[in-house]
């Protein structure tokens, strides 16, 4: 992840492959971009967030499977496609380095004083900055749902980038759809040099007042990717930048207030990896194991054969888990949120069903220090059974990304193809998975705890 220094403010804006340096270098583009830009479609206007649907997880699987172990469970059909998780042992597991690496934990300690949610100061507006750590492209925008629209794709919230008060001249911004960078100028006549050049205008990014705080604009001529232009309130590191060799293009607009950075990444380190293979061997005991994790984040550590063996099931309690967690016998569905939250309290943890929270609501949870529990697919499901079953908890947050910890294994370093072997959830025991794995993965149903 590119470093954010934010007593400096950096305010990057990524240049394309076409390139962009003033006015001149916005002619040149105009001949070599012409004739390629086809696509009018902005990164933000494209990226509808996509609702995550919530399916009835209620449903019994079709398929089953004759070939069960004797020893292990009885003789009764298998409905869940998890035959394989009653074999598993531990030596099939292939062990994986620790996925929290010192760079990881150097983020975490100096996003640790950070607020998680960043505020202007009165009578003034945040204009947030979002950064992308795939094309290590910076957005600042003004529209707090373009900023939650972004993070919900993997796009990292870094805080507010500069506070304005709305009036003023205009900021324009315009789009490359060949790159996907965005470029902020308050000059007209630049604004259509470049649309000739094959960019696409977007209009007015917001007002900005006649004078303030400057803010200065330099280029990098070296660069052919990202982080070409950036701007800086201090003089200083201006000045740092054009003696390394960037050319200074003079102060782009002022503002009335300065950044305000916010928590970027947490791990919650409270949180035990907890198998429901060992030392309890429960092949359908996910969501006494998962929620034994969120519980051991504030350190209530029940019982596990005790959490397995009390675990709310159907029908006496009509939200109950629906078949043996030890057996499979009779397995039709895992136990449902609201049922297992309230579970959870007779432990002692103030555990919540927070069944409906978009992804944004659980990055912000998780930067709290909240870990979630939430509902997915098995190593050992096969494609077609789309039957959120299984449950994991998110105990980490980096880089745009969940630390997700999966219980269906006995270690907590066993890696990716040490489980069931369908390789889209067979992550390993600890593994960080994009955002876009996780809204395609995920059904809605959450549990916390607070």
């Amino acid at each position: 992840m590119k470093k954010k220094c934010w007593k400096l403010l950096v305010i990057g804006l990524l240049t394309v492959p076409l390139g962009l340096g003033g006015i001149v270098q916005a002619e040149n583009v105009l001949e070599q971009s012409s004739q390629t830009v086809q696509s009018e479609t902005s990164t933000t206007e494209t990226s509808e967030t996509r609702k995550n649907r919530t399916e009835e997880s209620q449903t019994q699987s079709s398929q089953s499977e004759s070939d069960q172990p004797k020893a292990e469970q009885p003789e009764t059909p298998d409905v869940t496609n998890l035959n394989p998780a009653v074999r598993a042992v531990p030596e099939q597991e292939v062990m994986a380095p620790n996925p929290e690496t010192g760079e990881i934990a150097e983020e975490d300690a100096r996003s640790a004083s950070l607020p998680v949610e960043a505020y202007a100061a009165a009578s003034l507006k945040p204009v947030y900055r979002v950064y992308n750590p795939n094309s290590g492209e910076h957005l600042h925008t003004l529209n707090g749902g373009e900023k939650d629209n972004l993070m919900s794709l993997g796009w990292v919230y870094e805080g507010i980038s500069m506070q304005i008060d709305g009036s003023g001249s205009n900021l324009y911004r315009a789009y490359n759809p060949n790159s996907g960078e965005h470029f902020y100028t308050k000059d007209s006549k630049e604004i259509d040099k470049i649309k000739r050049a094959g960019w696409r205008y977007e209009g007015v990014a917001w007002k900005v007042p006649n004078g303030g705080q400057k803010v200065y604009r330099v280029f990098n001529p070296n660069a052919r990717d990202a982080g070409s232009h950036h701007y800086t309130l201090l003089e200083s590191e201006k000045s740092d930048l054009v003696r390394r060799g960037w050319r200074y293009e003079g102060v782009s607009w002022s503002v009335t207030g300065g950044a305000v950075p916010a928590k970027s990444t947490n791990i919650i380190n409270s949180v035990p990896y907890v198998s429901q293979y060992t030392p309890v061997k429960a092949p359908w005991g996910c969501a006494s194991a998962s929620l034994a994790m969120i519980l051991g984040s504030k350190n209530i550590r029940p019982n596990l054969r005790t959490m397995q063996d009390r675990l709310p099931m159907y029908p006496s309690n009509p939200n109950g888990q629906k078949g043996n967690v030890y057996t499979g016998a009779g397995f039709d569905w895992v136990i449902k949120p609201n049922a297992l939250a309230a579970y959870g309290k007779t432990y002692g943890g103030n555990t919540v069903d927070i069944s409906g929270s978009n992804t944004v609501q659980i990055i912000n949870r998780v930067l709290n220090g909240q870990p979630v529990l939430y509902y997915g697919f098995s190593s050992y499901q096969k494609n077609s059974d789309k039957n959120r079953n299984h449950a994991k908890v998110i105990a980490g947050y980096n880089n745009g990304k969940f630390l997700v910890y999966d219980p269906l294994y006995y270690s907590a370093n066993a890696g990716a193809g040490s489980g069931g072997k369908n390789m889209l959830y067979d992550r390993g025991a600890r593994a960080w998975v994009t955002m876009g794995q996780f809204n395609a993965e995920r059904d809605g149903r959450a549990v916390t705890i607070q």
